[in-house]
């Protein structure tokens, strides 16, 4: 699994997941409201409950590591899968029944995550 370079700076609006219940609270209040089924108790978790068969991420070591700012379903998760070592994943907190979903985006390293949110970043501001 790859670990955060140590000269590694998140870019914007990207952060370093700190404590990973605070991003399960308002996705776990909004599941509590319409009565869908509970969250789980970790991102990691979370992501595997969401997974059907057929999904690259299903069954795979994923460890939370980053989330954005602008996007409270958009994660950074290191994985022990050799295609995946890292994969950018916007959870939708529910069961899925496509492995399409939830959308998971490998990457190689963390220059690949840079130029990724660089992307981003340059993509919603021309529009």
């Amino acid at each position: 699994m790859l670990a955060i370079p140590k000269d590694f700076r998140w870019p914007s609006p990207w952060a370093l997941i700190v404590d990973e219940a605070s991003h399960l609270g308002l996705p776990g209040a909004r599941a509590s409201i319409s009565r869908s089924a509970p969250l789980a108790k970790s991102l990691s978790a979370e992501l595997q409950r969401e997974v059907v068969a057929g999904h690259p991420l299903k069954g795979v070591t994923c460890v939370a590591i980053g989330f954005n700012k602008d996007d409270e379903n958009e994660f950074l998760f290191a994985t022990n899968h050799p295609d995946y070592p890292l994969a950018v994943v916007r959870l939708t907190w529910m069961v899925e029944k496509s492995p399409r979903w939830p959308r998971a985006q490998s990457l190689a390293m963390f220059a690949d995550f840079e130029r990724h949110v660089a992307e981003a970043n340059a993509s919603a501001t021309s529009q």
